[in-house]
């Protein structure tokens, strides 16, 4: 692997790395490393990817601070390269002090990533003001690897029932009710939020798109306004 940049939560480990391995496999023992709670997600994926740091953090302000990004609540973000990034869904962490050789100290650091994907920093978005059904909106992923946008419906009056279909005839949808000026949002990972509360899963597809662009078209049902904003979020994705 090229190193380029070692860097967990913005804290660069690049100047006190020794040895780094990068291993891509989906197999049983992968899996129960990252817990029951991710494995169908992990199922889904290309493979686990494991990277290993190996590393002597000289810096105490440097270890503190990474001491507490690694074990504190929150993400863990992974970048290998400046422009992209990796998300850690496990970790396991080891301090291999030496008592005799000071210099001989060591860290070790093992990252699981369950979708083993790298994803630019910066996100895209493709926005239009929907006023019938059939209305089209194009998402284009620049990256070299399929990537699922994060759909987000905001209704201007009401709309029964929103579904988004790609040209394949894959459909991501919600039943229900989005009263004028609410927000409808489809999570990447299939679940659905309105205004911000958990409002169950989306039927149909996730919807994942190839590099290039993606014509997708709006609908929803025929007693709807058909009134509303759509937008797509996502970020290009890497092998």
């Amino acid at each position: 692997m090229d190193l380029k940049l070692f860097e967990l939560n913005e804290i660069n480990l690049t100047p006190f790395s020794q040895k780094i391995t990068n291993l891509q496999i989906a197999d049983a023992e992968a899996l129960n490393e990252l817990g029951i709670e991710i494995k169908s997600l992990a199922e889904m994926s290309p493979g686990v990817r494991t990277i290993t740091w190996i590393g002597n953090i000289t810096d105490e302000a440097t270890y503190l601070k990474f001491r507490k990004e690694l074990f504190g609540p929150g993400i863990k973000i992974l970048k290998l390269n400046p422009n992209r990034q990796l998300n850690i869904t496990g970790l396991k962490a080891e301090d291999n002090l030496d008592m005799k050789d000071a210099s001989k100290t060591n860290f070790t650091l093992t990252l699981f990533a369950a979708d083993p994907l790298e994803y630019s920093v910066l996100e895209s978005t493709a926005q239009i003001t929907v006023i019938g059904q059939g209305d089209l909106i194009t998402v284009t992923n620049n990256g070299e690897a399929p990537t699922i946008p994060e759909w987000e419906i905001t209704a201007i009056d009401l709309i029964l029932n929103p579904s988004i279909i790609e040209p394949d005839g894959n459909t991501l949808g919600w039943t229900g009710i989005v009263d004028a000026g609410d927000v409808l949002v489809f999570r990447r990972d299939g679940t659905v939020t309105l205004n911000g509360i958990n409002a169950g899963s989306a039927t149909g597809s996730v919807l994942r798109f190839s590099p290039g662009s993606t014509v997708i078209t709006y609908n929803d049902d025929v007693n709807s306004s058909h009134s509303c904003m759509l937008k797509a979020t996502w970020r290009d994705a890497f092998y």
